[in-house]
This record gives structure tokens, sequence and C-alpha cells, in this order.
């Protein structure tokens, strides 16, 4: 009788970690916004995969022109790209839930975005933000003194704030009727 016993296909794969969305790409921008919109219209109206794509379709199209396509893919997008991309997300919506908009945090210093950041989470919105120190987009669904947590492709997560560098912040909000 054959038994079976444990195999891999080298050693080196159980310590090699794999690659995750973000690692070879800099799509991190449009999956936070997509997941950040998705949370905000989920009690009102559910997006289906295909429509996450069709809307991570229209957003590259609308705000990256053809010849900068392979940079911004590679290098990631730009904050103006994805204030872009972020309006017609919002405009997108508003075809499908009567009142989204976007609320882009403006404070002068970190300790005010911060601040508002923190205000939007308690109202219930999650807020997409950018880590200066890190170069990463993501999506925070709860917020402490210390700690954030955030809404990414790798399962929710607590991230303490130590060392965070909140440059940019937006949120879609629906307004009631």
């Amino acid at each position: 009788m054959h038994q079976h016993r444990c195999a891999t296909a080298t050693s080196i794969a159980t310590e090699l970690p794999p690659y995750c969305q973000g690692d070879l790409d800099g799509l991190c921008g449009p999956y936070a916004l997509i997941n950040a919109l998705r949370i905000t219209l989920e009690p009102y109206r559910i997006i289906s995969d295909d429509e996450a794509r069709d809307l991570l379709r229209q957003m590259v199209d609308h705000a990256i022109p053809p010849k900068q396509m392979a940079e911004s893919l590679r290098d990631g997008i730009t904050w103006p790209r994805l204030r872009k991309m972020a309006m017609l997300l919002a405009e997108l919506a508003t075809d499908k839930v009567t009142g989204v908009q976007l609320i882009e945090v403006s404070a002068s210093n970190e300790a005010e975005r911060w601040e508002t950041l923190s205000l939007l989470v308690e109202a219930g919105s999650p807020v997409l933000f950018h880590d200066n120190t890190i170069d990463h987009y993501t999506v925070a669904i709860g917020l402490t003194a210390s700690r954030v947590r955030l809404y990414e492709g790798d399962g929710q997560q607590w991230l303490a704030r130590v060392g965070l560098r909140l440059r940019h912040a937006m949120a879609f909000i629906v307004e009631p009727a």
C-alpha cells in the first residue's frame, strides 16, 4: 500500500511569501475606492462582481491616458488621478442610489486629518486614505486612539497608527433623501 506523505515543490516555498495585489502593481487606489463604495452602498444596493469589474475599467479609462497606462499600473495612481476616479464613481453611484457624495478630507495638518477621518468613521463611513509612509491606499472602517481597522484584500486587520502618515483621505456618503 502506498503511503501519502507531505510534499512541497521546494523548501523555499514554505518560507517565501507569495505576491499579493499591490506587490507588483499600483492598483491599491482603485481597489480601495471600489471597496469604500461597496461598503457605503451595501445597505442600499449591492454591487455585483461584474459591476465592480466594469467600474474598475471605467475608472481607469477615465483617469489614465493610454500612453501612461503601463507606468500608472506599475508605479501607482497619483492622488489627482485617484480623486478623478472617485468623482466618476460618485457620479456613477448616484445613478444607482440617489444622493451619493464624495467628501475629501482637506485639513491642513495630520492631526486634523485624523480627527476628520475619525468623525467620518464614527458616522459609519468607510474612509479611503493614503499612508505616505508605505505609499499605499487603503480603507479605514474602524479607529481608536492608537489603531486603525483596515478593510483590505487580505482581510480586515487592525494596524497601529504609530508610524502611519495620513496624507490624503476621502469618503463616499449617502445623503438621506
